[in-house]
């Protein structure tokens, strides 16, 4: 489970990612979607994760439960590649950093660490068309 309350379950192959959403994301998903849409399109070499699908799933008189179907960005697909780090950048600064000098490599960091990391080593290579707004 996420902070944000989210479920994140994996395919059996690791391929994709199921993620639960909560009515505010779903909401918020559905107004930004056809810019989401074009600039995937667009750039095919977008960083940004692929969105497979957003789906609303209602039984009997439950409140429904939102999910998001997306592709597993954390896999290298070259044998002699790896990944170092992974961060979950939202373009916050609010409780965006993961307290201490030293993480695991299985740790998940957030926006202030990327950006002290950016000022001491190469942290990622980014395709221009996702970073117009990166302060």
């Amino acid at each position: 489970m996420g902070k944000s309350g989210s479920f994140f379950f994996m395919s059996h192959d690791h391929e994709f990612m199921i993620k639960t959403m909560t009515t505010g994301d779903f909401n918020a998903f559905k107004k930004l979607f056809r810019a989401y849409f074009d600039h995937i399109n667009m750039y095919e070499n977008s960083l940004i994760s692929r969105i497979y699908g957003v789906y609303s799933v209602k039984m009997g008189e439950a409140e429904p439960v939102y999910l998001m179907l997306q592709g597993n960005c954390k896999k290298c697909k070259e044998k002699d590649k790896y990944v170092k780090r992974v961060f979950d950048l939202k373009g916050s600064m609010v409780k965006r950093m993961v307290p201490g000098e030293y993480h695991k490599n299985s740790a998940v960091l957030k926006d202030k660490n990327f950006l002290a990391m950016k000022k001491e080593e190469s942290v990622m290579l980014f395709d221009k068309s996702d970073i117009k707004n990166i302060v």
